[in-house]
């Protein structure tokens, strides 16, 4: 299990080296991952929703914001697509974008991530702009919470996931 925790931080170390190194122009990056428990983080079905819900979030995000470009990664933290973005304003009002963006996905919503990096390390994130955090998985009360006193097992977790995934593809 430790070799697994650690190939997933070394992929989100790969990520933030690739956030660092394009900071070197005056830009936002968006990024576009998905927000899967467990240590597998490239099962073909995560990789079949994240291709479905990736085509579907850039239509929007090439709307509004207009990328300059976008690199995908794969790695062990699993896939991730970063769109490099005009600087605008000052981000609060593109975070706001990127989570109705997340709001009008419903369903898919509470699997994806939208963020959005103004500087190297700096992301605005909800509570930032005192919008309330994510709900759990399993018992939609607030995920952060639910994660910090462990109120769910992460076998649970994957296992309520998995089978919320497959009814969303509509592969069962």
């Amino acid at each position: 299990m430790l070799k697994s925790l650690q190939k997933i931080l070394k992929g989100k170390e790969e990520k933030q080296e690739i956030i660092n190194n394009l900071f070197k122009k005056d830009i936002y990056i968006i990024s576009l991952n998905t927000n899967f428990p467990g240590k597998k983080k490239n099962i073909p079905l995560y990789k079949k929703f994240f291709n479905k819900i990736e085509k579907q979030i850039s239509v929007k995000i090439n709307e509004i914001f207009n990328p300059q470009s976008f690199i995908v990664i794969k790695n062990n933290s699993g896939i991730t697509k970063l769109y490099v973005i005009d600087k605008t304003n000052d981000g609060v009002e593109s975070k706001l974008e990127l989570i109705a963006i997340e709001n009008n996905f419903q369903n898919y919503s509470k699997y994806i991530d939208l963020d959005l990096y103004i500087k190297n390390d700096k992301l605005i994130s909800r509570s930032d702009l005192n919008i309330a955090n994510k709900k759990c998985f399993i018992c939609n009360n607030d995920a952060k919470i639910c994660t910090r006193n462990k109120n769910h097992s992460i076998d649970e977790l994957v296992r309520f996931v998995k089978n919320d995934i497959y009814k969303l593809l509509k592969m069962r």
